[in-house]
């Protein structure tokens, strides 16, 4: 009877001494008589796990390198402990399954106790194109492959994936949602997020929704991310969500572990635990090891290693507000080697909010190199700096420096380091960071020309903003209204939206305007970087500015058309870089299917209204399309040189005196630099003479003394004279002697101000400090002392009114301080 009755509690419970193992090979064909044997496999991973469930046992997929399109895997198995199920490799890293699928397994919220288990798992975004991403799928074409988007999707209970590695995936590696009692340990994860386009991240724990009404088991982790090795977690493409109304140019996802606010109906979130311990993270461009809120939460023995100029180590951040924040904290040896101007190790709020709590945060042991910490003067909490805190990250190696003399517990344990060296030496891993490098202003260009329907030459194509926007004043947002019905209500969209530019960008974009807009008497409606992929045809506008930088022989923009056609108008400026070209270099610019002017097809006549240089200016040069159509280029080649790059030519007041200073970039057979005065810029005398070097590569710089210039202003020039007699001018500057150009009183200036000057009011400008015009928020009148300016409207800053000369090249100028209210 005793032994009847253990046989059925064996049943009761689910137990079998008679473990099953099945084997499948998802290449196979439909076989209704395969049987999950070696020899007759089964082709359907997830059947194999419910039969397996029945008993408990092994899925072992059989060695090989599969093509898994189509075939994602979603498991819904109830398995129990006693009949559990592991999913594993026929040999060691011996399987491969390459996916291109929105992800690659699924544990939904009914599956239990499965482990996956030494398989890699491949996403496939290495076989991508970056640029069409970037040019085509930022905007929504269905037609790009995006290949995997999320490796393992975890909504079950008494999950464990153990000893994977997991590799170029869209969007995450592992993506944990709606369960607990998840175990992810000792997995490989590599370059995710590259070509994602939102929320891109290594392990994200995320709740969906699902909520627990019966505490956690007492002693067992709701998750537990331990002696992973994650590292080039690189989210390389800004996001952008069209109903938020804007997209912020910025890198701000890509983090290599995430962990999000987990949420309990009950509100009371002490019943769980959570660690996050043993873990290498490595190589990212934002948050290494991000917290959010969550009670009774252990983060210990991490290394972290960072270079990116905005990856923090360990950084924490208040949750949702409505549920229970940190309490119980626990942040043990955690090494953490970051740049200074971000934080190694960020744990402010995890430290308030548990003494808020009335508990003791428990932070022992724990090392910063270089980076801030947070809180400052914490207990166990130590920062160093201008060392090296791990042996050779670059090379693989984590073993923290023992030159440090720091503890033995410091970073992950020795026996983890050794265990991740020997699997990544089994998936062919080589550990360090990626070869990716980001250009800001390629990628916010290349955004930026493919908006579709936009100047691109096709008729009758929609359009989804009514035109290339509105550049804000400050040049850091483009405002864009929207136009298309169908667009704002598919995506939930105001009616503007508004592209919050890259700092690199806007930086660069200013200067570009302020150059060659505000102070040379151009009006560019847009300015365009140039270097772009562009997917669609392109009309260069007339108002449009587009500037090419060379830098080097084979080193300079290019703007790739691919099987699209151009047409140019308006100006183009040409920016030699440190780089001085020799006669017969050629540079392409363009390429594209056809390039055409505004004028029709032809050569440089057609080709822009302008050509404009930069750095360097060619004496004689041709600007023309080549190629036949279906694979045109346009070419810049240099045919003759100049005697001489003028870099800068100024002239300044130096007591009773002007001194000239110019500067040249090289000299080829030049022999010599007459100066030339002139009292009303229009008659020019030669005043001075100086010997040019010939011929030289070196930058030169020059100085001329006028010791007894007029009274009034002085107009200066430079003619640079040739070997051969030929010559050329330099442009125009001023000074003036005698009476002062300007004064201003009062300044600093509340209100208005009266401005002393001999300067007629045709010729007054005023400007802010970044170069921008703001006459026209100013009234000017004239009084008997000179003139008055009304500047109520001016914000609180610096300005400058500048007296222009007659020809419009040169200026002088009075500086005063616009105050809101002036103290007397």
């Amino acid at each position: 009877m005793k032994i009847l009755m253990f046989f059925v509690l064996l049943l009761l419970t689910g137990y079998t001494s008679a473990q099953t193992t099945l084997y499948v090979n998802p290449d196979a064909a439909d076989n209704p008589s395969a049987d999950g044997s070696l020899s007759n496999p089964y082709n359907d991973i997830a059947a194999a796990v419910d039969i397996a469930a029945a008993t408990g046992g092994e899925v072992i997929i059989i060695d090989g390198d599969y093509d898994m399109t189509g075939k994602s895997v979603s498991i819904s198995t109830a398995a129990t402990a006693a009949t559990a199920v592991t999913i594993k490799p026929q040999t060691t890293a011996g399987v491969k399954l390459n996916f291109n699928e929105r992800f690659g397994f699924e544990f939904e919220p009914d599956s239990r106790y499965i482990t996956l288990e030494g398989l890699e798992l491949n996403g496939r975004t290495d076989e991508l194109d970056y640029w069409s991403i970037v040019a085509r799928a930022f905007w929504g074409d269905e037609t790009v492959p995006r290949n995997g988007g999320l490796a393992v999707i975890l909504d079950g209970q008494y999950i464990t994936l153990r000893d994977n590695y997991i590799h170029h995936w869209y969007q995450k590696g592992v993506e944990i949602r709606d369960c607990r009692y998840v175990i992810i340990q000792g997995n490989i994860i590599e370059d995710i997020a590259v070509t994602s386009l939102s929320g891109g991240h290594g392990i994200m724990r995320q709740q969906k929704g699902q909520e627990f009404f019966t505490d956690d088991v007492a002693g067992v982790y709701r998750w537990d991310i331990s002696e992973n090795l994650i590292f080039n977690v690189k989210q390389t493409i800004y996001s952008w969500v069209p109903s938020k109304g804007f997209i912020e140019m910025v890198i701000d996802e890509g983090k290599s572990i995430l962990i999000d606010d987990p949420k309990d109906t009950d509100g009371v979130q002490e019943h769980m635990t959570a660690r996050i311990k043993n873990n290498i993270v490595a190589f990212g461009v934002v948050d290494h090891i991000r917290l959010k809120s969550t009670p009774n939460l252990e983060v210990s023995h991490n290394s972290i290693y960072s270079e990116g100029e905005f990856a923090d180590g360990i950084s924490d951040k208040q949750g949702d507000t409505n549920t229970p924040q940190f309490t119980n904290f626990i942040c043990h040896n955690n090494a953490s080697q970051t740049v200074s101007a971000v934080s190694a190790i960020e744990i402010d709020k995890a430290v308030e909010q548990t003494i808020a709590a009335g508990g003791t945060p428990d932070v022992t042991g724990n090392y910063a190199m270089d980076g801030k910490i947070k809180p400052p003067g914490q207990s166990g909490l130590t920062k160093l700096t201008g060392g090296q805190l791990f042996v050779n990250p670059n090379a693989g190696d984590f073993t923290v420096n023992p030159a440090l003399g720091l503890p033995a517990s410091v970073g992950v344990m020795p026996a983890v380091l050794t265990a991740l060296n020997q699997k990544a030496a089994a998936f062919n891993v080589t550990v360090g960071a990626s070869s990716f490098e980001m250009s800001h202003l390629r990628l916010t260009q290349t955004i930026l020309d493919n908006i579709p329907g936009l100047n691109d030459g096709i008729n009758g194509n929609e359009n989804v903003f009514a035109d290339y926007g509105t550049m804000s004043a400050d040049y850091h947002t483009i405002t864009f209204n929207v136009v298309n019905g169908d667009w704002k209500s598919d995506n939930n969209s105001p009616n503007t939206q508004d592209f919050e530019l890259n700092e690199n960008y806007y930086t660069w974009y200013q200067s570009i305007d302020n150059a060659y807009l505000n102070n040379a008497g151009n009006n560019y409606e847009r300015i365009r970087w140039g270097t772009s992929e562009v997917m669609q045809n392109q009309v260069f506008d007339p108002d449009w500015l587009t500037v090419c930088q060379i830098t080097g022989t084979s080193e300079n923009t290019l703007l790739n058309g691919y099987d699209n056609d151009f047409t140019l108008d308006g100006d183009i400026l040409i920016d030699f870089e440190n780089f001085t070209p020799q006669i017969g270099d050629a540079f392409d610019l363009m390429t594209a299917n056809q390039i055409t002017g505004s004028g029709g097809a032809g050569f440089s006549n057609t080709l822009f209204d302008r050509v404009l240089f930069e750095g360097f200016t060619p004496d004689n040069y041709s600007l023309e399309v080549m190629g036949p159509v279906g694979n045109q280029k346009l070419t810049l080649t240099v045919l003759s040189a100049l005697p001489a790059e003028l870099l800068s030519f100024e002239a300044m007041k130096e007591n009773q005196q002007a001194l000239l200073t110019w500067t040249t970039a090289f000299e080829q057979n030049n022999a010599f630099f007459a100066i030339e005065r002139s009292l009303t810029g229009a008659e020019w005398a030669e005043i001075g003479r100086l010997t040019g070097q010939g011929n030289t590569t070196r930058e030169t710089i020059y100085t001329y003394v006028d010791k007894n210039p007029a009274s009034g202003k002085n107009y200066y020039r430079l003619r640079q004279q040739d070997t051969d007699g030929s010559f050329r001018y330099s442009q125009i500057r001023n000074v003036s002697f005698g009476d002062d150009v300007g004064s201003i009183s009062p300044n600093p200036v509340s209100d208005r101000f009266t401005l002393q000057t001999n300067a007629t009011a045709r010729d007054l400008r005023l400007f802010d400090q970044t170069g921008k015009e703001v006459t026209g928020q100013c009234i000017i009148g004239q009084t008997n002392e000179g003139y008055y300016v009304s500047a109520e409207l001016l914000p609180a800053g610096v300005y400058f009114v500048h007296f222009i000369s007659a020809d419009g090249q040169s200026f002088s100028s009075v500086k005063f301080l616009k105050v809101n209210h002036l103290q007397r």
